[in-house]
């Protein structure tokens, strides 16, 4: 029996054959291991969001802290903390009064987008028992603020935050695949267009500015009950899980009525 000879084509679509079975094997393995990779994300996040209405009494954020911590949440995402500074906080166990270690379980990360100056002078005012114009307190009174909360299990992986404003930040945590998580808190549905505008520029450029090889999560409250699809544009995005019934409307705020811009 003879032999057949492999022409030069029959080779190449060989060649081409195997190495396209190889990226199929190795996206398979990038996939399994993605999949098992997000497993244990979920193992060690247990996350919630929280419209907190304002977080500046320092009895609140230890209620919360208290709250979280019964509940085994290692990540708290926080919207209106009507907080005017872009810091951190906490993380430090100290002993009370009782003899109990108090506030060592979490540590707090702060964005405003108020001027620090602003806000420095307004604070130094109170402190000397003085009285400041109304537009110093209104360059310095925070409306909006975020923050994340984070649990002691979390803060060997914690890596960088970044303070976006008032109404975004990204913290950025060290696991195999890396994971940034935005926090966003949009405006209500009575404010002005240009504003929703910013807002959602901002978000687009936070999420364009996350590299591709991480995992990205966005939460928060974005201020917004779409209700029911208008158009086929919008059937593309609000999903078949969207619950509207007329009752719905009946005693909901302004702030989150149907705010498309």
């Amino acid at each position: 029996m003879k032999k057949l000879k492999q022409t030069k084509g029959s080779k190449e679509a060989i060649k081409k054959e195997k190495a396209k079975i190889r990226e199929t094997l190795t996206q398979a393995r990038k996939k399994l291991g993605n999949a098992k990779h997000m497993k244990q994300i979920q193992s060690i996040i247990r996350a919630m969001v929280f419209n907190v209405e304002g977080i500046n009494k320092l009895n609140k954020r230890q209620e919360l802290e208290e709250y979280a911590y019964n509940q085994a949440i290692s990540l708290a995402l926080c919207t209106e903390t009507q907080h005017p500074h872009s810091s951190e906080e906490g993380g430090i166990e100290k002993i009370n009064p009782e003899g109990e270690k108090a506030r060592g379980n979490y540590k707090w990360y702060f964005s405003s987008g108020k001027d620090p100056s602003a806000v420095e002078k307004v604070e130094k005012a109170k402190q000397q028992g003085k009285i400041c114009k109304k537009e110093d307190y209104e360059k310095a009174r925070e409306y909006a603020g975020v923050a994340v909360m984070v649990g002691k299990e979390l803060w060997k992986k914690f890596e960088t935050m970044e303070p976006l404003g008032s109404r975004l930040m990204r913290i950025r945590l060290k696991t195999r695949q890396k994971v940034d998580i935005i926090v966003a808190y949009g405006p209500q549905a009575e404010k002005r267009p240009e504003e929703k505008d910013e807002f959602y520029e901002n978000l687009q450029k936070a999420i364009k500015a996350t590299p591709k090889s991480h995992i990205l999560i966005i939460a928060g409250d974005f201020n917004a009950k779409l209700m029911k699809p208008n158009s086929d544009m919008e059937r593309t995005v609000i999903g078949t899980e969207a619950i509207y019934h007329e009752e719905c409307e009946k005693g909901m705020g302004n702030g989150t009525r149907d705010n498309r811009f």
